[in-house]
């Protein structure tokens, strides 16, 4: 999906649209699916995207990384991995 925002209000559009889990078929997942997200994050803030997102997603499993950002698998690379691991089995 490709997003062309000329102004804030654009982009506040757009992103209104993506958080609409059902749209885009996300209640339809049949399989476990692992989000996770810094605590930190001034991007995508946990309880604006994440904890929607996870509501849609019958499989769905949240997790919090407390100490990190927008980019958890680079500040916190030994936890996201470890996290991996063990969802995956």
């Amino acid at each position: 999906m490709r997003i062309i925002a000329s102004s804030s209000r654009d982009w506040a559009s757009s992103r209104s649209k993506f958080l609409q889990p059902a749209r885009f078929g996300f209640f339809k997942f049949s399989f476990p699916v692992l989000l996770i997200s810094g605590r930190e994050d001034r991007v995508n803030p946990v309880g604006e995207n994440a904890a929607i997102l996870v509501k849609a997603l019958p499989q769905g499993r949240l997790e919090i990384l407390d100490g990190a950002g927008h980019l958890p698998e680079v500040e916190r690379p030994d936890i996201i991995n470890k996290m991996l691991r063990d969802f995956f089995g």
